[in-house]
């Protein structure tokens, strides 16, 4: 069995669209005798609906890093101290710059916006 990590934006995925159904399939048979590793700066809830759901179960690694994912479960995450987290906004909204802080499973914006707050453009 071998492992095959893909990186899903610009690779297998052009400007945030889904996986073309075509990929999708030749995925999934790749999937019969190997492991695959889909990996991203998204979180975890916005790569699963790139991908068919019958590649929901692989392994994902969202963030940069920070979260990774498999069989429907959260399996680690890295997340700031509160302290550090709570200074660092407060900074960043005093100089009016724009956030996105995201979770497991949801997400906050700041109150500055910036076209990554647009929904259509993720």
């Amino acid at each position: 069995m071998d492992t095959y990590i893909f990186d899903i934006d610009g690779t297998i995925s052009r400007n945030g669209l889904k996986v073309h159904p075509i990929i999708c399939k030749k995925l999934i048979e790749l999937r019969e005798n190997n492991r695959l590793i889909f990996a991203s700066a998204r979180p975890i809830r916005d790569m699963l609906p790139m991908l068919a759901s019958e590649l929901h179960n692989s392994f994902f690694i969202g963030c940069n890093g920070g979260i990774s994912f498999e069989n429907g479960k959260i399996i680690s995450k890295s997340l700031l101290d509160r302290d550090y987290l709570s200074s660092t906004i407060n900074l960043m909204d005093n100089l009016g710059i724009p956030y996105v802080l995201d979770g497991e499973w949801h997400f906050s914006f700041s109150k500055t916006h910036h076209p990554f707050h647009d929904i259509s453009v993720i």
